[in-house]
């Protein structure tokens, strides 16, 4: 109080600093409303990502592998209350996946209009072809997904075993294309030093999803050794060596900057791109893996 200052200079401080000196003077002090402020990070524009039909189906077969027969446009039923439906066929139970798919539904429209889902099993889908010739409509509505084989029910243990396996690899390939996602946006809105962290995440769910079918290892974002990778994955054919020399440079260019670096490294608009693309082709490759077991 007997103090003579009667003005304070702050830089570089926040707003907890402020507060705490003024409870120490028992006074409000005459702040700056710039300098009172904290720091706020720069706002991201986030562009809209309209939900299709064709990912719906990717994320259907994704999710439910072995399980999803035929994602179509449907007729206009007698009763349906939505102007646009989907059909799904699937191969057992559609009681059961009903709540699911309706979820997944909701889950990849959000706040958009969702088309009305109309779900059945493949004996009742081939008795209604017969009575309406829905199968002969198929050259002029719109095929989603059709499975080109239809697999047997499973009810033993080892196809179960199969089934939860090939879903935890789905998910772990959505979690990878989210990484993916994200690593995109911060690059189309000049953030390049946000892009190597999702980009080395995507990179891990994505070869740790392929591992985990010949590994009993759940997938995670960890890196997999080089060498596991060469084992499992490029010795057996299951990833082309070209893919996999330009998945090593990923790893190699996007690692946590060493003491002796300091700052972290920061890539290249193109050579983002370029990483972003060859992520997602290891990501369509497992898609592709998934739909072929399953099938």
């Amino acid at each position: 109080e007997d103090s003579t200052v009667t003005e304070l200079t702050f830089k570089d401080v926040g707003q907890g600093v402020l507060q705490r000196l003024e409870v120490m003077l028992g006074i409000k002090p005459s702040i700056k409303p710039e300098l009172a402020l904290e720091p706020t990070a720069p706002s991201v524009t986030v562009p809209e990502v309209i939900p299709t039909l064709p990912d719906l189906a990717d994320l259907l077969v994704g999710r439910y592998p072995g399980r999803i027969l035929l994602v179509r446009d449907a007729p206009q039923f007698p009763g349906t209350q939505s102007s646009q439906n989907i059909l799904v066929v699937v191969d057992r139970e559609p009681t059961k996946l009903r709540l699911p798919i309706e979820k997944t539904f909701t889950e990849h429209y959000g706040s958009h209009p969702s088309p009305g889902l109309l779900l059945m099993e493949q004996e009742g889908y081939r008795t209604l072809s017969a009575l309406i010739g829905l199968a002969e409509q198929e050259e002029t509505g719109r095929i989603y997904f059709r499975a080109s084989a239809i697999p047997a029910p499973a009810h033993d243990d080892a196809q179960k075993a199969i089934e939860l396996q090939l879903q935890r690899y789905g998910r772990s390939l959505d979690a990878a294309d989210k990484r993916i996602k994200f690593a995109s946006i911060s690059l189309q809105n000049d953030f390049p030093e946000e892009v190597s962290r999702p980009l080395r995440q995507a990179l891990g769910l994505a070869l740790t999803a392929h591992l985990s079918l010949v590994k009993d290892k759940a997938p995670g974002e960890e890196l997999p050794s080089p060498h596991l990778v060469e084992k499992e994955l490029v010795a057996t054919g299951r990833i082309p060596v070209d893919l996999a020399a330009r998945l090593e440079r990923i790893r190699v260019l996007t690692a946590p900057p060493t003491e002796a670096e300091g700052k972290p490294n920061i890539l290249a608009m193109k050579t983002a791109e370029e990483f972003i693309n060859t992520i997602k082709e290891l990501i369509d490759a497992g898609r592709e893996e998934i739909a072929r077991q399953g099938l």
